[in-house]
């Protein structure tokens, strides 16, 4: 799901705002941490994520993905360039990070079972963590 021109600009201005860019990491990092604990108290109780959850999962896995394209369409280059202390191996970690995350984000989508499902979403959720406190460290400091 690519976004429109539009979206995409609007998602850069955004993201430029350190506070709005810190806010955006900590409210996918708690609802994905909340829809996880979800999942795993429905596979324990029902013995399977219902379509729906893991629906409304992918739909905030979707959110990182724009905000990874947002990133490096402009806020990564824009940002650094315009910094004196900038390091090039800073944007080729963020966007290794970015790659991993894309990786296991497309890999939960096609989850063979459940246990595969909750262990890559566990697995998202601690690498967005640290690439979130590493992103912002960067690009802030």
């Amino acid at each position: 799901m690519a976004p429109t021109d539009v979206e995409l600009v609007e998602l850069i201005q955004i993201l430029r705002s350190r506070d709005a860019h810190s806010e955006i990491h900590r409210a996918v990092t708690r609802s994905l941490e909340n829809h996880l604990v979800e999942a795993f108290k429905e596979l324990q109780t029902k013995g399977a994520i219902s379509k729906e959850t893991k629906d409304v999962i992918i739909s905030e896995l979707n959110k990182i993905t724009l905000h990874r394209i947002a990133e490096e369409s402009g806020v990564y280059l824009n940002k650094l360039r315009d910094k004196r202390d900038y390091y090039p191996e800073d944007i080729i970690r963020l966007r290794r990070d970015h790659e991993i995350l894309e990786h296991l984000i497309n890999a939960v989508t096609v989850a063979a079972n459940n246990t595969e499902f909750l262990a890559k979403l566990s697995a998202i959720i601690e690498i967005f963590k640290i690439h979130s406190a590493y992103e912002e460290k960067v690009l802030y400091r």
